[in-house]
């Protein structure tokens, strides 16, 4: 049986990358909708719920090109111990911030920048800077990357997620961003270098340099040319001019240790770990592992009322390129649409000799069936009110949105009354047109106030 690898992080930010690109473009129009009378046991992720999405909705609304992004996990400052991004693992947790709006990427989380102490010193000092590279007094290293925008309701609403801007990072490229040296495989070799500083050889880049950290073993009278020293630490002096794409870094070492015997050069080599950023691919979405889209939801008591009479929601759902009963999409770029109804609206009063409608017969999740009609669905009172003259004005949940016409005769569960429709008004929508993308269960009532607005985000993960 062939191996199955899962661990396509580049492909996954790619897809996220495209969905995201292709809303901002105008190319894939979306719409949210909500609906449900009633609640649902029925789990979210079901295809018996996705199949009742037409019947659910009770109004779709466009989602602006300004509510979707792409996304990665915020991680806000604090006093904890960071990660340093690292070019030899897949396994990268915790390795940027936020502060202040202000994103870094961690290449240092010690003073000397050994293994011994990786992950192991508390992050006390707040970074502050706003361009470049700059390690602070707790020894931590960040490369500074963008600002959040301050006025994004994503910055300003949401503590979990933080937008991901499509920027490419040339400058960095190429460059010597980690280092790392265990100084416990070397506690007894001694150099003859005080912090020796070693330009790192390359058939392609230039420029790099790092500096091992040494502290003098030898006893104060021994001359300066033949002292001793211990290594404790290495730091990066130059993360490069021109991009690597390879580095050789035991010639390096042995360009400079010149003193040193081949055995020690070697034992060196073996506990120094450092790590160029990608020469080829290395920007900001693939670097924060931008792999979720958000999509904000927002309708305003304002956008509801003008289109629908119900107040009262347990579902919503993210539905792509709903369509008319003449397959045109309903909403386009350039179109004025904004928010339709989905319910089916019906004036109702008394038959024959029988008494009027009474708002006790017609409450709100009543179940209603046709009497002059062979129909084993059933829809449910959404909302209801009077209009004069005996006549009630009901919205009505249910599957098939032509099932009432003019002249049919209906009864509600609440009494063995029979009511005549005088007007229907139905929905626009071709049923169970455009792609279903997302649906979750929810509390939302207007009520009597005029201010509520219903605002969900949803993250997809790619």
């Amino acid at each position: 049986m062939p191996s199955v690898s899962t661990g396509s992080i580049n492909l996954s930010v790619k897809n996220a990358s495209e969905f995201v690109n292709t809303v901002k473009s105008g190319a894939r129009i979306l719409s949210f909708y909500l609906g449900s009378i009633d609640s649902s046991t029925i789990p979210s992720d079901s295809e018996s719920r996705r199949n009742k999405v037409y019947e659910e909705a009770s109004f779709f609304k466009k989602i602006e090109k300004s509510e979707v992004d792409l996304v990665t996990k915020k991680i806000s400052f604090g006093s904890t111990a960071y990660q340093t991004w690292n070019s030899y693992t897949d396994t990268l947790n915790n390795f940027y911030i936020t502060v202040n709006n202000n994103v870094y990427l961690v290449i240092g989380n010690s003073t000397f920048n050994t293994t011994q102490e990786n992950e192991k010193i508390i992050a006390t000092t707040t970074p502050t800077h706003t361009s470049g590279i700059q390690k602070y007094s707790d020894g931590y290293e960040y490369l500074y990357l963008y600002t959040l925008p301050a006025t994004s309701r994503i910055t300003t609403t949401n503590n979990l997620w933080m937008s991901v801007p499509d920027l490419d990072l040339s400058q960095y490229k190429g460059k010597l961003l980690y280092k790392k040296i265990d100084i416990n495989s070397i506690s007894d070799v001694s150099i003859s270098y005080k912090n020796p500083e070693i330009p790192i050889l390359s058939d392609t880049g230039s420029g790099a340099k790092i500096k091992l950290l040494t502290q003098v073993i030898s006893s104060p009278d021994v001359t300066i040319s033949n002292k001793k020293y211990k290594i404790i630490g290495i730091e990066v002096t130059n993360i490069g001019t021109t991009g690597y794409r390879d580095f050789d870094l035991l010639s390096s070492l042995t360009a400079t240790l010149g003193r040193e015997t081949s055995a020690n050069i070697n034992r060196i080599y073996n506990a120094i770990s450092i790590g160029f950023s990608s020469n080829k691919q290395f920007d900001m979405r693939n670097l924060l592992q931008a792999k979720y889209a958000l999509i904000t939801l927002v309708a305003n008591s304002s956008d509801i009322s003008s289109v629908i009479e119900q107040t009262s929601f347990n579902s919503f759902g993210i539905v792509e390129d709903i369509t008319d009963e003449s397959n045109v999409k309903i909403f386009t770029e350039s179109s004025p649409t904004k928010i339709i109804s989905n319910n089916v609206k019906i004036t109702t009063g008394a038959y024959l000799l029988g008494s009027a409608p009474t708002a006790s017969e017609f409450e709100i999740k009543t179940a209603i069936t046709l009497q002059n009609k062979s129909k084993y669905q059933k829809g449910k009172v959404a909302s209801q009110r009077f209009s004069g003259g005996g006549s009630l004005i009901a919205e009505i949940e249910v599957s098939d949105k032509n099932s009432y016409e003019v002249g049919d005769t209906i009864k509600t569960a609440k009494s063995d009354n029979v009511f005549l429709i005088n007007s229907v008004t139905k929905p626009t929508t071709k049923p169970f047109s455009g792609n279903v993308l997302h649906i979750s269960n929810a509390n939302f009532t207007l009520g009597t106030d005029s201010t509520k607005t219903f605002v969900a985000q949803v993250i997809e993960k790619f």
